[in-house]
């Protein structure tokens, strides 16, 4: 590894603490690290510090820009020696650090970049000519790591793919920290000449305003320690942005006005000593990553007072390990500092130990940072998609979203489709990209006139057999010339997993290309299975079922699938695409909806079994009762259901339907219409594995109708975050209609709820991730 960070020894950050302590154990373990960094006035060009190469490079001489030619110097650097490192590896994700992204795509090499100060690495990804190019550039880093799920946040709002981004936080040597009995810590007050009996709040770091610590001496003075007897003492160097010293010389005046109450100590690099000789750390940052002093206290076995800032939330359990403050609360602060300077302050530094143990020993994360390595110089394994080319609804949405969010370092995927490039333009440009095309054998005018012709009586089997032989025809047309692509397509690519994304009935070209040619295949299940002979024997042959749904699972199961072979994993929805402030008005503007109007939906393919239907039927009972109320049905009908479409609109052109049911057709900005609906319903007739439009509907907090069967059960619990009603019962859903147009705060309450739980159980995160799971079962790691 070569790792970069700004600032190193002699001029120490917090991120080159990190580092170094992290090489020191990845040394130990038989890697080899080296470091370059900026070189600052009156350093030398190499060194070597703590046993590690050190090789400074040169940053511009300008006050803007000067990265250029540090940029310039480093791949100068990094060219040379390019033979010599599998990875680069960045401490901080600032603007300057992002370059080692297009740097070691250039070279061949495998970089990752950690972000360690929240509010402040990832600020502008977007807003700016420079930002953008720092979105750019770090979206050409193979792996990202945040300190703190802030952080993780950041990374995700800034648009970094999400299976890219890991949380690992900072680690800290238990070793080296640790408690000290009652004697070493009066020998260590000797030693530091502090007072022995008093008790002792340490604040450890660097002299800054970003750190507060003027406002908590201020504050403490004046306060009297509130209350304690306590003395503050204060170690730390000299800001760099304190450069005529007047920050560090106001606490030294202070220090001298208040000798009973605060102390100023010099810098020192080893702060064991103060650790094992105070009974508090306080940490008035109010902007922080994952701090290391904090760390180093609760490995030390010390209580913490921390101002409530980023990453310290996380470290700091309230109550447990220490307590937190607003920013600027004296008064909290107080209360805080008299609890952790009382008889509960043992008992949190007891277990701010166990938890420096249990969650951040540098051993514990040294080994998170292995497990990234060996992922990012692994070679990718294929996965082949295939689709069997229905080209719509939920199954294609789901396979975009696995497709675009599968984590590239680890896994490459190609999609094969019988269908053509502009349904599949998207997910074309980022994937392998494989087009089978469409070669069916017509049958459909042969059996219209086999259907229209006369027989004669001698022969009645002759039409029998003649269909038969046709519909023999049809499926060997269609399935032989699919069989045989698909199977040059494995053989000529070795894909190491086949994911088909319908059941094996729908694929079973590919499933049998797959087990011909030894490659293991997962089946996505997405619709109740009935058995029959042939569905018995190819449910036999995929290695791994996923099922959409634990109803889906079941059926599956009624086949004769060992639990095993099986798992169920609910489809993500890209949350963020779900804007909760979407123009609900522009829907209704476009589609001639008044403000005032009270608008059901129903949203879904215009196709019979999504049971439009039996929605005009709930609305033939409800129309006259809800005089203010406009239906509306969202989507568009495939080419084959046409005829469906002009049914539905021939039956609303008539009383009492007329002027109340709006067709939108085909909608793409789908959180403006769940936005412009008041309530949003399904009401399919079969039932549905899961439903899409049922999870973006929760998202968007919608109040939400669906049918009590299929995977809508698991989905919507009845009267929280839904209401579900009887399949096919008109009446009772139009009762449901009723019911929400006369209680409007229940409807908000249900949305509410239904969100929590969407965000909770269907983002795209999570479903790649147990999908992913899914193939390091059947491959292994």
């Amino acid at each position: 590894m070569l790792m970069y960070t700004a600032y190193f020894a002699p001029e120490y950050s917090g991120a080159a603490i990190q580092a170094l302590t992290l090489a020191r154990v990845l040394r130990a373990r038989g890697h080899h690290v080296e470091f370059v960094t900026n070189r600052w006035a009156g350093l030398e060009e190499d060194v070597v510090v703590d046993g590690f190469a050190v090789h400074r490079v040169e940053p511009g001489r300008m006050r803007k820009h000067r990265e250029f030619r540090l940029w310039f110097n480093l791949a100068r650097h990094v060219w040379r020696r390019r033979r010599d490192f599998d990875v680069l590896h960045s401490h901080g994700a600032y603007f300057t650090n992002a370059f080692i992204g297009p740097l070691a795509r250039l070279l061949g090499l495998k970089s990752l970049i950690k972000a360690s100060l929240a509010n402040d690495d990832l600020q502008g990804l977007s807003h700016t000519l420079v930002g953008r190019l720092h979105r750019a550039m770090l979206g050409r880093i193979d792996t990202h790591v945040a300190i703190s799920r802030d952080l993780v946040d950041e990374f995700r709002a800034g648009g970094l793919p999400a299976q890219r981004v890991h949380h690992v936080p900072n680690g800290v040597d238990t070793m080296r920290f640790h408690p000290v009995d009652a004697g070493e810590r009066r020998r260590l007050r000797g030693e530091l000449g502090l007072p022995a009996e008093r008790p002792l709040a340490l604040y450890a770091g660097v002299l800054d305003e970003r750190k507060n610590i003027l406002w908590l001496a201020e504050r403490w003075c004046a306060e009297d320690a509130f209350g304690t007897g306590a003395l503050l003492v204060a170690v730390g160097p000299r800001s760099r942005d304190d450069r005529d010293g007047a920050l560090r010389g106001r606490l030294a005046a202070l220090a001298a006005a208040h000798p009973q109450r605060f102390a100023l100590h010099d810098f020192s690099a080893d702060l064991t000593r103060y650790y094992g000789a105070a009974d508090l750390l306080l940490l008035p940052s109010v902007k922080e990553g994952l701090p290391n002093v904090v760390l180093e206290a609760m490995a030390c076995g010390l209580p913490c007072v921390a101002a409530a800032a980023s990453g310290t939330r996380e470290l700091v359990v309230e109550g447990l390990t220490g307590r937190t403050y607003a920013p600027d609360d004296s008064a909290a602060l107080g209360a805080a500092v008299r609890e952790a300077l009382g008889p509960a302050g043992t008992a949190m530094g007891r277990a701010a130990r166990a938890a420096a143990e249990r969650h951040y020993a540098i051993e514990r994360v040294a080994d998170r940072y292995e497990a990234l390595y060996a992922a990012l110089l692994a070679p990718p394994r294929r996965v082949l998609f295939v689709e069997n080319g229905i080209g719509y609804g939920g199954a294609i949405i789901c396979l975009r979203h696995l497709v675009r969010n599968l984590d590239r370092s680890r896994w490459e995927p190609m999609v094969v489709t019988g269908l053509g490039d502009a349904k599949y333009q998207d997910i074309a440009n980022e994937s392998r990209w494989k087009h089978i095309p469409d070669r069916r054998l017509d049958t459909v005018s042969a059996k219209r006139r086999l259907a229209d012709a006369r027989w004669p009586d001698a022969l009645p089997g002759l039409r029998w057999l003649a269909n038969q032989v046709l519909a023999r025809a049809d499926d060997i047309g269609n399935f032989l010339p699919s069989f045989l692509q698909t199977l040059w397509t494995v053989l000529r690519f070795r894909p190491a997993l086949i994911h088909v994304n319908n059941e094996p009935l729908c694929n079973r070209a590919a499933v049998l290309a797959g087990k011909l040619a030894g490659v293991p295949v997962v089946a996505h299940v997405r619709g109740d299975q009935q058995g029959s002979p042939m569905m018995h024997s190819l449910f036999r042959l995929p290695d791994h079922f996923i099922a959409v749904s634990r109803w889906v699972s079941d059926s599956i199961g009624r086949l004769g699938v060992p639990e095993r072979k099986r798992c169920y994993v609910y489809d993500g929805i890209e949350l963020d695409k779900l804007d909760l402030a979407a123009d609900g008005g522009a829907f209704r503007r476009r589609h001639g909806i008044a403000e005032d109007a009270f608008a059901v939906g129903l949203v879904g393919m215009l196709i019979p079994w999504k049971g439009q239907r039996l929605f005009l039927d709930a609305v033939e009972r409800v129309a006259t009762r809800m005089p203010d109320a406009v239906f509306v049905i969202v989507g568009a009908a495939p080419e084959e259901c046409r005829y469906f479409e002009a049914e539905l609109r021939e039956r609303a052109a008539q009383p009492p339907f007329a002027g109340r049911v709006v067709f939108t057709g085909h909608v793409s900005a789908m959180a403006e219409v769940y936005n412009g609906l008041d309530i949003v319903l399904s009401a399919s007739t079969s039932p549905e594995p899961l439903g899409t439009m049922i999870i973006e509907s929760m998202t968007m907090a919608r109040p939400l109708l669906a049918p009590a069967h299929g995977g809508a059960v698991e989905m919507v619990e009845d009267g929280r975050t839904g209401l579900l009603f009887k399949p096919n019962d008109a009446d009772e859903l139009a009762a449901r209609i009723l019911q929400l147009h006369a209680d409007r705060e229940l409807g908000r309450r249900l949305g509410a709820a239904a969100r929590e739980e969407a965000l909770r159980r269907f983002a795209v995160a999570e479903h790649v991730r147990q999908v992913q799971t899914v193939y390091e079962v059947i491959l292994g790691p």
